[in-house]
């Protein structure tokens, strides 16, 4: 079984790029909280990721650098040649995600939320039409 779930944050703000035949990509890495090293200081991993077409697009539009993601997918391993060198290249191919905290691109993260007007479950009760099948 190939399935990897992390929990981290956005480094850099993601690019949604597209490729010769057309699909969406978007890359990004993940900083995800490790142990504490012999010293008590607190240690990172920094994973790649990429995610291909709807949550590549949902992805570049939504987060932004320091952005709380939760990926689940499956570890994917490529060699290449670079001047005459084997590399391998490691990188989770997200299947679902989750944005844990949600910033808007064009909002400041500083920004108060408009205030939510309170209703009554009698007000509900009386603007529910009295045509209903049923008892409110």
């Amino acid at each position: 079984m190939n399935n990897c779930n992390f929990t981290g944050r956005l480094t850099k703000d993601p690019e949604l790029k597209t490729t010769q035949s057309g699909k969406k990509y978007t890359r990004f890495c993940l900083a995800v909280d490790g142990i504490k090293d012999k010293d008590g200081n607190k240690t990172a991993d920094f994973i790649d990721c990429i995610a291909w077409n709807k949550s590549g697009e949902i992805i570049a539009q939504y987060a932004v650098k320091g952005s709380k993601l939760g990926v689940s997918g499956r570890l994917h391993t490529t060699t290449s040649e670079v001047n005459g060198e084997k590399r391998k290249y490691t990188e989770i191919v997200v299947n679902e995600f989750d944005l844990l905290d949600f910033k808007p691109k064009d909002q400041p993260a500083q920004a108060e939320a408009a205030p939510v007007e309170e209703t009554t479950t009698q007000e509900i009760i009386d603007d529910t039409p009295q045509e209903l099948p049923f008892e409110i």
